[in-house]
Formats: C-alpha cells, structure tokens, sequence
C-alpha cells in the first residue's frame, strides 16, 4: 500500500491498473454532518457538463463511469476510467459540512484506493491540518498525458458554495416556500330586512263626561295610550 501525505503527486498506474475500476472510499469523523461529492470537470478546470457532478441527489453519471454508493461519513464511488470521456479530464473528490462546524474541528478524515478489495492508496488527515474551512478538497485524480492522482487537501472557508465557484458553478439556493394563499373572505350574504309588525293599537278608552249642563260648553276627551304619557287633544265639541 502506498500512503499518501499532503501535496503528493504522482502516477496513478504505479498503484493500480487503470484499464479497471477501482473505488475511492471516504471516511469522516467528526461531530457534525458532512456530504461528499465527486466533480468532473474539463480541460479548463470547469463544471461544463452537470451530469458528472456525483452527489447525494445524482448517484451515477450518465454511462455508470462513476457510481456513488452511501453518503454522510462514509462513502464509496466506483470509477471506470477507461469509459471516461474525453470531455472529463479530471475528478475532484470533495467533503463538506452541512450545517454548523469546521474542519478544522473533525477527529479525521481517509480517502483510500481500493482496487480488487485491496487498499492501494491511502491518505489520512486530522483536524490539525485545517482551521475554519467548511469543505476540503481531499484528492484529484487527473488526465496530463497518463492519469495521474494528486492530494491537494486544501480548503475552502465558505463551503460548498466557494468549492464549486472555484470550478465555475455554482450552489443553487432551494426555492423559497410558496407563501399559502388565504382563504377567501366570504361575501356578507345581503338580505331583506324583515318588516317590523304594525303596532296593536291599544283600545281607547274614553272617560265618560257627564251630561252638558243646561248652558252649551266646549268638551275635551281624555285618550290614554300605553307607553306614552298622558296627553289631553281636544277633540272639538258638542
């Protein structure tokens, strides 16, 4: 087994056969949640084509070159370099954080060469070897005329985010939540007002006067109406 350290780089046949797969495992311990991530990227050192980007939401590339199996601490992908396409010159193999937390903060980090069942490769990292970076380039494995395997281990502050920058993409924010409609505020149903009941008059009652004196004289009548004050009209008279 070769072991890697920091800033190595050399011939990747000189650990494996390239004509076959081989896997790149991943492991991280550490107190927070982290996600791995495998880019392939062109002569220009950019994201041009999405669907070698192999994550948790894209297990596979198009043609199984590379394969992605677990995720979180541990991960494994399968890669078949000899079914890569000319348009993929290189693979970065990244670790980040999601959430609170650094790497700086982590009890280790390995990435190993599997080939056969057997370790060819392996690379071991502390927290020591970092500060406040969110998320670590670990190894690359590149085409410069044979394919090589470089261990840059190198970090960025702002995460993902700054990793994929670095190679031309960028991290799609998740679409806002839509804001719920509120229910419609019914119509007051309008109605005809219901006609107030005539009033029941009451009976009037009429005092009796006693009989005209032998003189003519005017007469008023007394009328006494419930719930209303007494009042006297003069009705005319006789």
């Amino acid at each position: 087994m070769m072991n890697l350290i920091r800033g190595f780089r050399g011939k990747l046949e000189d650990a494996i056969q390239i004509g076959q797969p081989f896997q790149v495992h991943m492991e991280t311990i550490g107190n927070a949640e982290y996600d791995t991530c495998c880019f392939g990227v062109d002569g220009n050192n950019k994201l041009s084509d999405d669907r070698y980007m192999i994550f948790y939401n894209q297990l596979s590339s198009p043609n199984g070159e590379i394969v992605c199996n677990g995720q979180g601490n541990f991960s494994d992908y399968t890669v078949n370099l000899s079914a890569m396409p000319s348009t993929v010159q290189k693979l970065v193999f990244t670790v980040s954080i999601d959430g609170n937390g650094t790497m700086g903060q982590i009890q280790s980090h390995k990435i190993q060469i599997v080939q056969n069942g057997t370790v060819c490769m392996e690379l071991n990292l502390t927290g020591k070897d970092f500060h406040l970076e969110k998320a670590i380039i670990g190894i690359e494995i590149y085409m410069k005329s044979v394919w090589r395997i470089s261990a840059p281990a190198s970090g960025y502050n702002g995460g993902l985010a700054d990793l994929l920058t670095h190679y031309g993409g960028t991290l799609a924010e998740p679409a806002p939540a839509p804001t719920p409609t509120p229910p419609p505020i019914p119509k007051p149903v309008r109605t005809a007002p219901t006609p107030a009941p005539a009033p029941i008059p009451e009976p009037v009652r009429t005092v009796p006067t006693p009989e005209p004196a032998p003189t003519s004289a005017p007469v008023t009548k007394v009328e006494l109406r419930k719930g209303q004050k007494v009042s006297l009209e003069k009705k005319g008279s006789q």
